[in-house]
């Protein structure tokens, strides 16, 4: 491995081939936390990911088959890297088009770029539906590549990789989406990563008669993808089967705090499913899934005013109406 830092560009090598020290291990993980503080406000990965002499992108890098677990780890931890410096180039673009306008609330901006990424104008940036195009491919790729490495590994690293990876290609595909009911199209995979956390919670926890202690972890394992199942998913019992494991986990992962998240996602899906039921949809429990008008697209949790309370700051595409982006807030007991 080798870090430029003038160009904030780190190449990885060949870890199959070469010995790994103890330094190059530490350059890796705080480039994986580099690019996951995306997903908590920063706009883009400080360091990008590559391979010496990789100048097509990261699509001609993926291999028909990993030959172990680094090997497959390293290439998806840059085709991620990837995906989060186009959604920061995005959110670049969307800036620009909001120009001068103030929103004192910080939740309310934050909510408003994140919506906006959907719909900015690519008229002049051809160049980043290519790359959309091209990382959900190389994802794909991967998927295939890993699935024959997948039958040879054991059920932790297998689990962690697969759930890492429906994260990031979830995201690509519908990085542009406006209509959320576009996400049933994953039902499958939802219940897929439903299943791959349930197993996962259960070997944790099978050591141990009694709840077992709060642990902790510097980097994410299987809490965004359940975090991001419980969010898309309108499937009444599996969305609510994550929201119980993440409820059930007891690991910090870097920042993200499963319990937490289960208390924030629960309210989300409060909030659709009151909707659906005003919406004359009282049924939504027995269905597949929630109306569009009841689903947002976005949401946001920032801290309240009122001590021990958070509030979500909702924003969601009125198809309905003028197809124009509707915000709303609710206030939440933590």
């Amino acid at each position: 491995m080798h870090l430029e830092p003038e160009m904030n560009r780190m190449w990885l090598r060949d870890e199959s081939r070469s010995h790994v020290s103890t330094l190059d291990q530490l350059k890796v993980i705080y480039a994986r936390l580099d690019y996951e503080s995306t997903m908590f406000g920063e706009r883009s990965p400080s360091i990008t990911l590559g391979y010496p002499r990789d100048e097509i992108g990261p699509s001609s890098q993926v291999p028909s088959s990993f030959m172990n677990v680094a090997e497959a780890r390293k290439s998806l931890d840059i085709l991620s890297n990837a995906v989060y410096c186009l959604r920061s180039e995005l959110l670049h673009l969307a800036a620009l088009e909001m120009g001068n306008d103030i929103y004192e609330d910080w939740a309310v901006r934050y909510c408003i770029a994140y919506s906006r990424i959907r719909t900015v104008d690519l008229s002049k940036h051809a160049s980043l539906l290519q790359q959309q195009s091209c990382l959900k491919f190389s994802l794909e790729r991967w998927a295939f590549s890993f699935k024959v490495l997948s039958g040879n590994l054991e059920p932790r690293p297998a689990i962690l990789l697969e759930m890492r990876h429906f994260y990031i290609y979830f995201l690509i595909c519908t990085i542009r989406d406006t209509h959320e009911d576009s996400c049933d199209h994953f039902d499958p995979l939802f219940q897929r990563v439903a299943d791959l956390g349930n197993e996962f919670v259960n070997a944790n926890g099978s050591k141990s008669a009694t709840r077992p202690k709060l642990t902790f972890t510097l980097e994410s394992g299987i809490i965004p993808s359940l975090y991001l199942v419980a969010m898309k998913c309108r499937n009444y019992k599996i969305r609510h089967e994550a929201i119980a494991l993440l409820d059930r986990t007891r690991c910090q992962e870097g920042m993200w705090e499963a319990g937490l998240i289960a208390r924030f996602v629960a309210e989300v899906a409060d909030l659709e499913e009151e909707a659906a039921d005003t919406q004359g949809r009282e049924d939504y429990s027995f269905n597949t899934c929630i109306p569009e008008s009841a689903r947002f697209s976005d949401v946001v949790i920032a801290m309240s005013e009122t001590p021990g309370h958070g509030r979500l700051v909702c924003a969601r595409y009125a198809h309905e109406s003028t197809g124009e982006v509707k915000f709303s807030e609710r206030a939440f007991q933590l």
